[in-house]
């Protein structure tokens, strides 16, 4: 049988830090637990606090609490025809219900971006529904949407009884141009 030397200090050091077959099973595992985590974080039952306007409302969740942006949908602005009853109808859907934050993400201004089940209902389609908003076609093209607002335009509600009514993105425009 042949010697073997002992092991030096520096041997020893690279056997005991070397990635073994052990180590490589922590990667898929910990990647797995992290997109588990993300998920459940994404899905947090928040309660609805108030609403700012049509597209825009406040939740007490476990991050803390959050100013939400309604994602795919555009509410009139504040100043706009139907901008109050668009704020009165999210607050009937949300305000004091449970809401699950879904598709979450940031837009420019720091808020949360998500599309939001109150109560079990998703508020994007529900006032959309209710012609209280437009389907926000510059970041979305959900066919479920597109087709709500169609029915909305055809049944006349909300904001489309108005015979030419400005949608809150060429309203934004107009008035960005008319400031010095």
């Amino acid at each position: 049988a042949a010697l073997r030397a002992a092991p030096t200090a520096a041997t020893a050091h690279r056997r005991k830090h070397a990635p073994g077959p052990h180590r490589w099973l922590m990667v898929p595992l910990t990647a797995a637990a992290l997109a588990l985590s993300l998920a459940s974080s994404a899905c947090a039952a928040c309660t609805v606090l108030s609403v700012h306007d049509g597209d825009t409302l406040t939740a007490d969740c476990p991050d803390g609490r959050l100013p939400v942006r309604l994602r795919d949908i555009d509410a009139p602005e504040l100043t706009q025809p139907y901008s109050r009853r668009a704020t009165r109808s999210l607050e009937s859907l949300c305000v004091g219900h449970t809401a699950r934050l879904l598709d979450r993400g940031f837009d420019r201004y720091g808020r949360t971006l998500a599309r939001v089940q109150c109560a079990g209902v998703d508020a994007s389609e529900e006032q959309v529904r209710r012609g209280y908003a437009w389907v926000f076609l510059r970041y979305t093209n959900d066919p479920r949407l597109v087709a709500l607002e169609s029915e909305a335009r055809h049944s006349r509600r909300g904001l489309w009884r108005q015979r030419d009514p400005v949608a809150p993105w060429d309203f934004r425009r107009e008035h960005r141009q008319l400031k010095p």
